[in-house]
């Protein structure tokens, strides 16, 4: 069986740097657990859940011996699948930052003005001392927040400027 075979028998199959991820057929797997990948000999393959290889050879209909390659085959005959190339994400990236920022930028806001309005004539000297830390953490927080966002907003630029000039040639190409 080829590694092609295999993972045509799978569900939600999503190519990775090395190899596949697919839900596995040995279990209710809402999310993709189970990994694929090519070996010397045959295919292999991890339940990140902790299924066992046997099982999931037997919820698709095979046995273990068919992960193995046929030793009479030759390598170029087993015409091992095509890896995609890896992309970066970057939109879950960018989103992922500006999400971070955002909260940052909350939290340092909401203490900026909680100390905005406190009164400090009866505070201890212990007392001034945090107040002034939990400020000066804020505008820290505040500067990390501009400095997320900001590259948050350079990978999106970046992006999209790459996918418009993949797409340009794409055309061109055509």
């Amino acid at each position: 069986m080829t590694t092609e075979d295999f993972i045509g028998r799978l569900d939600a199959v999503r190519a990775q740097r090395r190899g596949w991820v697919a839900r596995c057929p040995a279990h209710a797997d809402r999310h993709p657990s189970l990994s694929v990948s090519e070996g010397e000999r045959g295919i292999l393959v991890k339940c990140w859940t902790g299924c066992m290889v046997e099982e999931i050879t037997a919820a698709l209909g095979l046995t273990l011996s068919d992960l193995f390659y046929n030793g009479r085959m030759a390598q170029r005959e087993r015409r091992p699948a095509q890896l995609q190339p890896w992309r970066f994400g970057w939109r879950r990236v960018s989103a992922d930052f500006q999400h971070h920022a955002e909260g940052l930028w909350l939290r340092a806001e909401t203490v900026m003005m909680a100390a905005s309005d406190m009164n400090v004539t009866e505070w201890t000297d212990g007392d001034f001392d945090n107040a002034v830390r939990a400020v000066s953490r804020a505008y820290e927080e505040l500067e990390r927040a501009e400095l997320l966002a900001d590259v948050a907003f350079g990978l999106r630029v970046r992006g999209i400027r790459e996918e418009k000039e993949r797409d340009e040639s794409r055309r061109s190409a055509a």
